[in-house]
């Protein structure tokens, strides 16, 4: 999105329902703002009602995609839900082969934008086992800041990611289908995997568990 197009929206953040002469103030015909303002109507990201204009709901959720404070097209800590599935001492763990080494980590997923926690929480777990589970059945574990980055110290990944709780029955195992590759291990095995992330130790194992823990992970990719 054009620099100046990102101006106007973060106007009508600030003020939304304003005239044409506050809304393009300090710009003019030379700045071709005239054009930027029929671009954002056009797309359907600002509207005009009488003399004003005003943010469409489509225009609030382009605010996802770039800073406010310096218009760069930044991007954002992603939110992310993983989970601790235990059955008979055995957990549900997912193996990632696109690395220089394997490494291991929670199976989980983003929620959607507008997706209630709720929602995604089964919906991210019914995608990984192909089983329906309601809301009640997870219980809140820890969150974690978590920066992957490759060993020379370049941002793979920046997320916040929180973990959950859930136990299932030996029948509700044999009924799963395994949709992304995760796998069943025992707590004997996960023990003595190599290249782990550090919430399986966390909630797994219950190795240093803090409810709020902030760390970075080294893993080379291959991309």
């Amino acid at each position: 999105m054009h620099t100046l197009q990102k101006l106007l929206i973060t106007r009508l953040i600030k003020s939304n329902g304003i005239p044409y002469s506050v809304l393009t103030r300090d710009y003019d015909s030379e700045d071709n703002i005239a054009f930027h303002l029929k671009q954002l109507i056009s797309k359907g990201l600002v509207e005009k009602l009488g003399e004003k204009y005003f943010l469409t709901v489509v225009g609030i959720n382009t605010l996802a995609t770039f800073q406010k404070t310096d218009l760069q097209d930044n991007a954002f800590k992603m939110f992310f839900v993983g989970f601790v599935c235990e059955c008979e001492d055995s957990f549900l763990i997912k193996p990632h082969e696109n690395a220089k080494k394997v490494f291991y980590n929670l199976p989980s997923g983003s929620p959607l934008f507008g997706e209630s926690l709720e929602e995604a929480l089964s919906r991210t777990f019914r995608e990984e086992t192909d089983i329906h589970l309601p809301f009640d059945d997870f219980e809140f574990d820890s969150i974690h800041l978590k920066t992957v980055k490759t060993t020379a110290g370049e941002v793979l990944f920046d997320d916040a990611f929180g973990v959950y709780k859930v136990t299932v029955t030996s029948i509700q195992k044999d009924n799963m289908s395994l949709k992304k590759g995760c796998v069943w291990m025992p707590k004997a095995e996960i023990l003595n995997l190599n290249n782990k992330h550090p919430e399986i130790d966390m909630c797994m194992l219950g190795q240093k568990w803090e409810p709020y823990s902030v760390y970075d992970v080294i893993c080379d990719y291959v991309l």
